[in-house]
C-alpha cells in the first residue's frame, strides 16, 4: 500500500510551477520529513522531475529510499539508497519485496495520477493551503474519489505569509 503525501493551493489544486514548489513553508517541509521518515525504514516515491528539482545537497532524501519512476529511465545522479522504475505496476512488487514500513508518494502530479489509480492508496496527507493570487502552477494534485476515502483529520494552520489546513483522508474499509 502507498501513502500520499501534497501540499497544494485549496483553490486550483495547484502544486507545482516550473519544476519548483510554488509555498515556502519551513514548518511543512518539516512535517513532511518527519512523516516520511518514520522509524527510518520508509521509502519515498517520486518522478523524474521532483528527482531533478531537489537541490544536489538534499538528494537522495536522507534515512528513506528513493525510488524514481521515469518512462524514459534515462541518465540519473543516482546516489546510495535510489533506486530507478520505469513502470508504475513495478513499484508495488518492488516496495513489498524491500519490506519498507511505509511508502510515501511525495509527486509529481503525473506520479500521484499513476499511483491513485492503481487502487493502492492508504492514506492521503494534503497540506492544502489558501493561497493568494500571485502564485501560478502548471503541475496540479489531481481529483481523486472521495467515496473511496474518508477524512480522518482536518487542522487549521497559520504563519505569518500563509493559512491553510493539514487534512488527512483515509481509505475506507470495505463493510462485509
Amino acid at each position: 500500500m502507498f501513502n500520499i503525501i501534497v501540499a497544494m493551493c485549496k483553490k486550483t489544486r495547484g502544486i507545482g510551477f516550473k519544476n519548483g514548489l510554488p509555498f515556502y513553508l519551513p514548518e511543512d517541509l518539516k512535517r513532511f520529513q518527519k512523516i516520511t521518515t518514520g522509524d527510518g525504514n520508509n521509502s519515498v516515491i517520486m518522478g523524474s522531475k521532483t528527482w531533478r528539482s531537489l537541490p544536489a545537497g538534499n538528494k537522495p532524501l536522507k534515512n528513506r529510499e528513493n525510488i524514481i519512476l521515469s518512462r524514459r529511465g534515462d541518465v540519473f545522479d543516482l546516489n546510495g539508497g535510489s533506486y530507478l522504475l520505469n513502470d508504475v505496476s513495478l513499484l508495488r512488487f518492488f516496495c513489498k519485496n524491500r519490506k519498507y514500513d511505509e511508502n510515501w508518494v511525495i509527486g509529481g502530479g503525473e506520479i500521484y495520477k499513476q499511483v491513485l489509480e492503481t487502487g493502492y492508496v492508504k492514506k492521503i496527507f494534503i497540506t492544502e493551503i489558501e493561497s493568494d493570487e500571485k502564485n501560478e502552477y502548471d503541475t496540479y494534485f489531481p481529483e481523486f474519489d472521495k467515496t473511496y476515502f474518508e477524512l480522518q483529520s482536518n487542522k487549521y494552520f497559520e504563519t505569518d505569509e500563509l493559512k491553510g489546513n493539514y487534512k488527512i483522508f483515509c481509505k475506507k474499509l470495505k463493510k462485509m
